[in-house]
Order: structure tokens, then C-alpha cells, then sequence
């Protein structure tokens, strides 16, 4: 499995919605969007251009909400096989948290949807939304903190950055040699 953040997402009680908006939107110098699916009520902006988003997610209060959780910092990361990606984590020590929820464009916002996707990407025809758009599942890593795993529907990815590979090979390459060289400044040596 090889994951990518996609967004990070910030949680607020309705009560705070306004307030925590005007902060996000003095932060990054730039309005938050209303994402636009009935699944959640969250903000969003982009704040790199490899694809990356923050959002500001509005918990609801109901009982079957992801965001009930306590308030918190919640990073996604885009997976291939959702399912395989969870069933991945927990064997490496996670437990799985919610069952894995949908997040479609609104049928009121499809033709919109399908035009910006077709601006982003334009091999996507000029034509509505089908109205996929993202599944998510939250997890817990060995240390309880709470992750979220998303598969991005394929004509999705564009929005995410996902198009491209997520890293560079001289990026993977210098990794490598920094676990190498990591090893042995941690045994002691002199680097």
C-alpha cells in the first residue's frame, strides 16, 4: 500500500462553524467552499498544488457521525483498494473505527462538478457528474490516533493530484539513503 496525502481535515462543533471559518480563511488568505455532497457538511480549500486540501469539517452531533469524535486534527490519505488498505492497517496493529462511508457530488451540483473536472482534466468529458466522488473509513494506528483511509473515484483523482506519482524518484532515492544513513547515526557513527 502506498498512500498520499490528499487533505487535512480540522473539526468544529456547528456552534463554532463560523468563527473557525473566518480564522481558516484569514490563515490560507482565501475563502473555504462548501463541499458539495449531503453525505457531510465541511469546508475546503486548497493549499498545495500537488493536490492537497484542508478542510474544515462540521460535526453534526448524530450519533452515526465520523466527526464525533473528540475534536481533532485528522489526516486522509488516498489508498487504491480501500478495503485492502484497512484490512493492511490492521494487521500491522490499527483497528478499524467506522464502516466505510460515501461521499458523492450532490445531484444539484453534478453538471458543476462534471465541467470542473473536465477544466482539470481534459481528457474527462464536458458531461455531469455520475456523481462519485470519494469512500472513507477511519482507522486507528497502534497509538490510538485517528487516520482516515479514501479511495477517490478514478475520474476523481485529478482533483486530488493522483494523476502523477506522488514523488519524485530523486525524492525516493534520497529517502532511502537517509534511512541508510539514519541507521548508523543512530548506532553511533559519525556521519
Amino acid at each position: 500500500m502506498k498512500a498520499k496525502l490528499i487533505l487535512i481535515e480540522v473539526r468544529a462543533d456547528a456552534s463554532d462553524k463560523d468563527s473557525m471559518l473566518r480564522f481558516y480563511a484569514s490563515l490560507f488568505g482565501d475563502q473555504l467552499a462548501r463541499s458539495l455532497t449531503d453525505a457531510v457538511e465541511a469546508y475546503h480549500v486548497p493549499i498545495s498544488r500537488d493536490g492537497t486540501w484542508f478542510t474544515l469539517g462540521v460535526r453534526s452531533g448524530s450519533a452515526d457521525d465520523p466527526a464525533k469524535a473528540p475534536l481533532s486534527v485528522v489526516c486522509h490519505f488516498a489508498v487504491d483498494d480501500l478495503e485492502a488498505a484497512i484490512s493492511e492497517v490492521t494487521q500491522a496493529g490499527g483497528r478499524r473505527l467506522t464502516d466505510a462511508i460515501a461521499a458523492e457530488v450532490s445531484p444539484r451540483a453534478r453538471d458543476y462538478y462534471g465541467r470542473r473536472l473536465h477544466e482539470l482534466d481534459s481528457g474527462h468529458p464536458d458531461e455531469p457528474s455520475d456523481g462519485s466522488f470519494v469512500t472513507t473509513a477511519y482507522v486507528e494506528d497502534p497509538a490510538g490516533n485517528m487516520i482516515a483511509l479514501t479511495e477517490v473515484a478514478e475520474h476523481s483523482r485529478v482533483w486530488f493530484g493522483l494523476t502523477e506519482d506522488p514523488l519524485t524518484t530523486q525524492q525516493v532515492e534520497g529517502h532511502h539513503k537517509t534511512v541508510e544513513l539514519g541507521e548508523r547515526f543512530a548506532s553511533g557513527d559519525t556521519l
